[in-house]
């Protein structure tokens, strides 16, 4: 569906975008509360500043989508696939990323407080300056993830996959704070 179609149904009070397919779209600061878009198809869709606050994007595909700034809180992208996603800035407080495969995102200074992150693959994701607080990364695969000046309090990364119980940032000097995070190196 192109763009224009889906704003027309949008703007008709459709909710209900499942499995739907939406690519080569600008849709700055559109309005997406409470949407569903399960298992649809999003690809190079500039969604800078819009507002998906309790949207349901279980199982999406994300391919080159711009969510620079967005609101995202309590969105669910369990199982979500993102590949060349900006999220710098974003707010995903309390957002649902179970098993989300999020490998390389930009999550530059994105608020991720109380994020259910359980099993991500958030591989080279680029975390600098996010706030974890209270997130859930129990199982979590950060290997090679820049998580300099990130914010871990009481964080749970128990579990969490890091190259030589090393996170890339933090204990450096670089500002990051983990402590009073819960850590266990995986075995």
């Amino acid at each position: 569906m192109d763009a224009e179609e889906f704003l027309a149904r949008l703007a008709l009070g459709e909710t209900v975008f499942e499995a739907a397919e939406v690519t080569d779209a600008v849709m700055v600061g559109v309005q997406l509360r409470r949407v569903s878009l399960r298992k649809a198809q999003i690809i190079r869709v500039d969604l800078r500043g819009a507002d998906l606050t309790w949207g349901n994007l279980e199982g999406a595909c994300l391919t080159g989508v711009s969510l620079r700034g967005a609101h995202l809180f309590a969105v669910n992208l369990a199982q979500a696939r993102l590949s060349g996603v900006d999220l710098c800035g974003a707010n995903l407080h309390r957002a649902v990323l179970r098993a989300a495969h999020l490998p390389g995102v930009q999550l530059r200074a994105a608020q991720l407080l109380e994020a259910d992150l359980r099993g991500a693959n958030l591989r080279g994701a680029n975390l600098q300056g996010a706030n974890l607080t209270g997130a859930d990364l129990r199982e979590a695969d950060l290997r090679a993830a820049n998580l300099a000046e990130a914010i871990l309090l009481q964080a749970d990364l128990r579990g969490a996959m890091v190259k030589d119980g090393q996170i890339r940032g933090l204990g450096s000097g670089q500002g990051g704070q983990c402590s009073p995070a819960v850590l266990e190196r995986r075995r």
